[in-house]
């Protein structure tokens, strides 16, 4: 079932048994999807359990952190996927450009 995530057109997407190759090939054809929709602009932000967070809360946070720091690339279109030591709620972290 989709679930509200925010305002405009922003929504999230569930794949199980992937890993980082997996992860952004889903999101390259999610935004080349969106792309030939009509979308300006589009961007991916993700995480993976358990890497980068261990309660279904904390994950969709990490991914939001890492959209946060997709909209911060300067490109009309960017996935950022959170890596290794994605921070906790109030701590600076570091996020990985997917190539």
């Amino acid at each position: 079932e989709p679930v509200l995530l925010g305002e405009g057109n922003l929504f999230g997407v569930v794949v199980s048994g992937v890993g980082d190759a997996g992860v952004e090939s889903a999101a390259r054809r999610v935004l080349a999807a969106a792309s030939s929709l009509g979308a300006q602009d589009t961007r991916a932000g993700a995480a993976i359990y358990p890497r980068d967070a261990r309660t279904a809360e904390d994950l969709l946070i990490a991914a939001g952190r890492a959209l946060e720091a997709a909209f911060q690339v300067e490109s009309s279109s960017a996935i950022v996927l959170a890596g290794r030591g994605t921070p906790q709620r109030g701590e600076a972290g570091r996020y990985r450009a997917a190539r």
